[in-house]
């Protein structure tokens, strides 16, 4: 049985929700529009956005409504899969260590993962009670010695540099894929296409990833294997792909 290297994405991708935004309709329109409105004139990157809204909700508040996010459709089958066939699963996410943490505990999947990369975050305490993400990048000490080769955000992650890591990392013996929805995702697709030559992604439907690919030249657009609405979709092309 193939053995897999496989690295989502976590917000819309292993979660049907986004962890960054899933508390704002709790925080009163009139508190978090001028916050908003400093972002949207680009006073604010996104995660001093966060900072500013995340105090605005009790923690225990804000982490359950974290917590109660569901799985997105098919995933646990996807991971019950990959776990079978004794796969690396890692996660890539520009959302935090705590709230992917908190999830993947409540969801019993925290000893599926081997690897998380992503922002880390004060928690709040006695002497600061307002939690805070902090770092961006943390993974394999790339941060600030980036060679994007699609023009990643300085104030986010480039997924494209820690699944190159990921690559190197775990060698030829784990067939490497990506899986994620986002813009911020198109980057480390193209670096699965370009690296390995066994490699393949999956595109999440309906989101932006999508629409950027779509966007471009049919030629273009050979790196994605799958455009998936449930990961079921994905648990059955792997199955099919694999050496019986």
């Amino acid at each position: 049985m193939t053995k897999y290297l496989a690295i989502f994405d976590f917000d819309h991708t292993v979660v049907d929700d986004n962890t960054d935004t899933c508390y704002w309709s709790l925080i009163p329109k009139e508190v978090q529009s001028p916050i908003l409105k400093q972002f949207n004139n680009e006073e604010l990157t996104w995660h001093q956005l966060l900072n500013k809204l995340m105090p605005l909700l009790p923690w225990n508040q804000l982490i359950n409504t974290v917590e109660s996010i569901n799985l997105t459709p098919g995933m646990r089958e996807l991971f019950n899969f990959l776990k079978e066939s004794d796969s690396i699963i890692c996660i890539v996410s520009d959302s935090n260590t705590e709230f992917i943490k908190r999830i993947l505990d409540k969801q019993g999947l925290t000893d599926y993962v081997r690897e998380v990369h992503t922002n880390g975050i004060e928690l709040p305490s006695e002497t600061d009670p307002e939690a805070k993400v902090v770092t961006y990048e943390k993974a394999f000490g790339l941060s600030g010695k980036r060679e994007c080769e699609h023009s990643c955000s300085v104030n986010h992650m480039c997924k494209g540099s820690v699944v190159e890591k990921l690559l190197e990392k775990y060698g030829q013996e784990y067939t490497p894929f990506f899986v994620g929805d986002g813009g911020n995702d198109y980057c480390a697709m193209k670096r699965v296409d370009r690296v390995s030559e066994k490699g393949m992604n999956f595109v999440r439907k309906g989101f932006n990833l999508e629409k950027k690919i779509m966007n471009q030249e049919p030629a273009n657009r050979e790196f994605v294997n799958l455009f998936w609405d449930d990961a079921a979709e994905i648990t059955t092309y792997l199955k099919n792909e694999s050496p019986k």
